[in-house]
């Protein structure tokens, strides 16, 4: 765990309310053409914001939104996001949902729990107060505490998948 002691955790939310995961699924890490792990948020025409809190010294959490609760599946570092990190037309070809959810940033050292998505961590284990208005969101800041939390209970985890 020293290894993540530095990074501040944020809660990455993969799928959203109008298109939930089924919680029998398995999650697999996205690659793209370059065989480079990522994943996205929204890009607004109007109003484009980049996600500049993604950050290298971020630790993300992989947050899948199913029918039920949302579950976290995944940890994983990154590069932080850069003003290159927008979907190209050959991303867009390969994953029509990377027109929606242009911007991205590139994940490695991924860990995922090893089994269906609701053997991860529901996040419905945490008070309202620990994590804060996780709806309508695609990423979340975690405190120092919860992020501690989460790192002890992935530590309990003895079959990890490593990416």
């Amino acid at each position: 765990m020293e290894e993540y002691e530095n990074l501040t955790g944020v809660l990455k939310f993969e799928y959203d309310s109008a298109n939930l995961a089924n919680k029998n699924d398995i999650y697999q890490p996205v690659k793209n053409e370059k065989g480079i792990y990522f994943t996205c948020t929204p890009y607004n025409e109007k109003n484009p914001k980049r996600p500049i809190m993604l950050s290298a010294d971020k630790l993300l959490y992989i947050t899948i939104i199913t029918s039920d609760i949302p579950y976290i599946v995944a940890r994983a570092k990154t590069h932080g996001f850069n003003d290159f990190n927008i979907a190209t037309p050959e991303m867009m070809r390969n994953f029509p949902w990377t027109e929606h959810y242009r911007y991205y940033v590139d994940l490695y050292d991924i860990e995922v729990i090893n089994g269906f998505i609701s053997k991860g961590i529901p996040l419905t284990d945490f008070s309202k107060d620990a994590i804060p208005c996780w709806k309508q969101a695609s990423y979340r800041r975690l405190s120092k505490d919860v992020t501690l939390k989460i790192n002890k209970i992935f530590s309990s985890y003895n079959d990890l998948i490593k990416f």
